[in-house]
């Protein structure tokens, strides 16, 4: 007989493994399961964070549509109550009027629209249409309403800046 043949702990056959090495191995593929498991997990997890942003980006954008669809209306209510002569102000379908006009702009302020400050001139909120003389920089007209939705400008305001003249 060979020597071989007559050690108990040989590993030559891999049916004959001691219950030492077989746990071992066995750890061994627990373990890379386990992490194999553990990927797949945080790959689903970012997964189902990327598909959040995806759908509320997309909610978000087609909110947006929605919203731009309103500037013209918006733009037109500001042109006739800005230019509505003094004496029929206080008729009752000129106070229906602007009732309508102060239910669009809760609507869209409810939305998430809301108009830009034009009080002190900002590059970032503001296009400077044109300068009369003026205090320099000072917004002196809006002629176009500009808007935020969040901290996002969607249209930034139109306006007449003073020349410093």
């Amino acid at each position: 007989m060979s020597e071989e043949n007559t050690t108990p702990n040989s590993d030559k056959n891999p049916e004959t493994k001691t219950p030492e090495s077989a746990s071992v191995d066995l750890t061994k593929d627990l373990q890379q399961m386990t992490q194999t498991a553990q990927r797949a997990l945080a790959d689903l997890t970012n997964f189902k964070q990327q598909v959040a942003k995806e759908r509320q980006l997309m909610g978000q954008m087609a909110q947006l549509k929605v919203l731009e669809m309103f500037f013209p209306v918006i733009d037109s209510f500001n042109l006739a109550i800005r230019q509505t002569p003094e004496n029929i102000t206080n008729d009752n379908w000129y106070k229906g009027i602007e009732n309508i006009y102060k239910m669009l702009n809760k609507i869209t302020t409810d939305m998430g629209l809301l108009p830009i400050p034009n009080d002190q001139l900002d590059s970032n909120l503001h296009e400077v249409i044109s300068t009369i003389p003026g205090e320099k920089d000072t917004i002196i007209e809006t002629l176009e309403q500009g808007y935020l939705l969040g901290e996002k400008v969607i249209r930034p305001s139109k306006v007449v800046v003073g020349s410093g003249e």
